[in-house]
């Protein structure tokens, strides 16, 4: 295990980003880095998000495995069984950005 700046593994930011940006450096894909992420062990969802977020960033959306995106295109308590996409997630997003410029 690879600890980077720190020893918690708690969420600390220090760490978390130190974990993040080792995992990228040290593979080629988005999926490698999340998943190297993960196999560090400690606070594996956090610093798989930040990974995940970065290495988005870095490769763009169409990295995403498609598999990985699939469990999102469930229906939406309260919505009358609409199902959200990822394409509706892309949409929302951007008219976030569109709307904080």
């Amino acid at each position: 295990m690879v600890v980077l700046f720190g020893t918690e593994h708690n969420g600390a930011v220090r760490p978390c980003l130190g974990s993040a940006v080792w995992a990228l450096r040290t593979t080629g894909s988005f999926a490698e880095a999340v998943r190297a992420a993960i196999d560090l062990g400690g606070d594996t969802d956090t610093v798989a998000a930040v990974t995940g977020g970065l290495a988005g960033a870095r490769d763009g959306l169409d990295a995403i495995p498609a598999r990985w995106t699939e469990p999102l295109h469930v229906p939406l308590p309260g919505f009358g069984g609409r199902v959200l996409r990822a394409d509706d997630l892309t949409r929302f997003a951007s008219r976030l950005v569109a709307a904080a410029s």
